[in-house]
């Protein structure tokens, strides 16, 4: 297949009349724009275990966000209820071509989020306490001793056995296990 070049134009601003105000926009979050509001939405949503507050929050940051990045609005100046409650909000999302797929883009990063982290969580906990573990070791010369002794148990316990006659009997528990 031949490849050919192409010349594309920018996609133009949009432009709503609302109570004598005319808002211009870009119907099109761009990549930078996407990314920055992904990474708050997520961190948002999982500040704490307040799953109501934080879900309402991630998402009225996620809708102010992307006014302030896309249009002439200064977001500071109009409440989020008024933006809603003029129907501003869904004009504009209406209007914003890949508003769509970067909703769906959230809601697959926020699963890969939460898939990751209880993925991880055991790995954590087990982390945990062996630092606390280790924390309450005793560091004299004697104990110090005692624990590379049980750590070179662990080891041989968990070493491939390369004599046959040392091998203990499996068993079909053991190796389920």
């Amino acid at each position: 297949m031949e490849k050919i070049k192409i010349t594309l134009r920018p996609i133009r601003n949009s432009k709503i009349e609302l109570n004598e105000n005319e808002i211009e926009f870009t119907p099109y979050i761009n990549t930078q724009q996407r990314y920055l509001l992904m990474a708050d939405f997520i961190e948002t949503l999982f500040l704490d275990d307040d799953v109501v507050r934080n879900y309402t929050v991630a998402k009225n940051s996620l809708i102010l966000g992307i006014i302030d990045f896309v249009s002439n609005i200064d977001v500071s100046s109009v409440s989020l209820d008024m933006i809603i409650g003029s129907g501003l909000w869904d004009r504009m999302s209406k209007e914003i071509k890949n508003y769509e797929s970067f909703m769906a883009e959230i809601a697959e990063a926020v699963k890969y989020y939460r898939d990751s982290k209880e993925s991880f969580a055991p790995m954590i906990e087990k982390a945990g306490a062996l630092i606390e573990k280790i924390s309450s070791v005793d560091l004299s010369q004697e104990g110090v001793s005692d624990l590379l002794k049980l750590v070179d148990e662990k080891i041989n316990e968990t070493k491939i056995i390369t004599d046959p006659s040392k091998a203990k009997p499996r068993t079909k528990k053991s190796v389920v296990q």
